[in-house]
């Protein structure tokens, strides 16, 4: 004898066994969602330590440039609107820069170097920390320590000299000037290395005709 069989709707089976049962839901561990969570945290981090620049130059602080021919004599120079033009001697000739840099961010900013190392232009770059009165800068311009990486605390400041040397480079009618606004310095920050260029108080250095 075949057994017989009884097809039930859903509404019947739902009458007959009960209000059916809920499918469980399975949640993440509290673990991993803290995991996840730190790891989303420290990526935007680094990722935004690639773009912070803090660094700023202070308009009360050291801001000096000065330019000197290979026999000692600084080069002529005029004013105009707070900005300085050098005449470009011939030969070679040193650039010097004070400035001081300013963290105005919350993060503290060390320091690395502060000149740029692929530049073809410059030669023998140095750089050094200035811990004298701007008084006495502007009078001497005499090097003070030599540089080494150094932290700067977020709302302090720090004044460094800039001194490299540079081989005359004629100019035409179309370009005779450059104007320095700014200068590389490497930094870290959340130990993440990357070059900024840091403003400085502006000076232009005018080409001759000839070298």
């Amino acid at each position: 004898m075949t057994p017989q069989t009884t097809d039930f709707t859903a509404d019947e089976l739902t009458r007959i066994i009960g209000t059916p049962l809920r499918t469980r839901r399975h949640f993440p561990h509290p673990g991993l969602l803290f995991l996840a969570g730190l790891l989303l945290v420290l990526a935007l981090a680094v990722v935004g330590s690639f773009h912070y620049q803090p660094l700023k130059h202070r308009d009360d602080g050291i801001a000096s440039s000065r330019v000197v021919g290979s026999n000692g004599v600084i080069a002529s120079s005029t004013q105009k609107n707070d900005v300085v033009t050098w005449l470009e001697p011939k030969g070679l000739f040193t650039v010097t820069v004070v400035f001081t840099v300013y963290n105005g961010g919350r993060l503290p900013v060390t320091i690395e170097r502060a000149s740029d190392p692929t530049s073809i232009q410059r030669l023998n770059d140095q750089v050094y920390f200035e811990p004298r009165p701007a008084s006495q800068v502007s009078a001497d311009f005499n090097v003070g320590t030599k540089f080494f990486p150094f932290t700067v605390s977020a709302g302090y400041d720090l004044t460094m000299i800039d001194r490299w040397t540079e081989r005359c480079v004629p100019g035409s009618k179309s370009v005779s000037y450059r104007t320095i606004k700014a200068l590389p310095v490497s930094i870290r920050i959340l130990e993440v290395h990357h070059m900024v260029m840091v403003p400085i108080h502006p000076f232009r250095i005018k080409s001759p005709a000839s070298c």
